[in-house]
């Protein structure tokens, strides 16, 4: 990951257990790191060249290229849902929609934070 830590923005013991769980299951974090070429080794690993560090072989990289809501695929227009130009749900500071008893939180609502536990909290 190109930052020096995964969900930096996120309550620092989740992220800290999220870490200690996948390093028990033997899934290592790059951080720091931009990759620039992925090669496909003969015995099916994988070698990602990163910019200005060694190459690391892997048998999976996971790459996320960041985050679109799929709003069009759940019916909003059915329940009038407003959304922006970018196809985000547009929400007050309470995750309020624009209809009555209608809330929305993670990834379909911008400029919020898209972390169910932290958004639950500030609540």
């Amino acid at each position: 990951m190109r930052r020096h830590a995964l969900m930096r923005n996120q309550d620092p013991l989740i992220v800290e257990t999220l870490v200690e769980e996948l390093e028990k299951d033997d899934i290592r974090l790059h951080t720091n790191s931009t990759p620039s070429k992925i090669v496909k080794n003969a015995d099916g690993s994988l070698t990602v060249k990163c910019d200005g560090q060694s190459d690391v072989i892997m048998d999976c990289v996971i790459w996320a290229a960041g985050r679109v809501p799929a709003t069009d695929k759940i019916g909003l227009e059915n329940a009038s849902v407003e959304t922006n130009e970018r196809s985000y749900v547009k929400v007050d500071k309470y995750q309020n929609t624009n209809v009555k008893g209608i809330y929305a939180a993670g990834y379909i609502i911008k400029y919020r934070p898209y972390f169910l536990p932290i958004i639950l909290h500030k609540i």
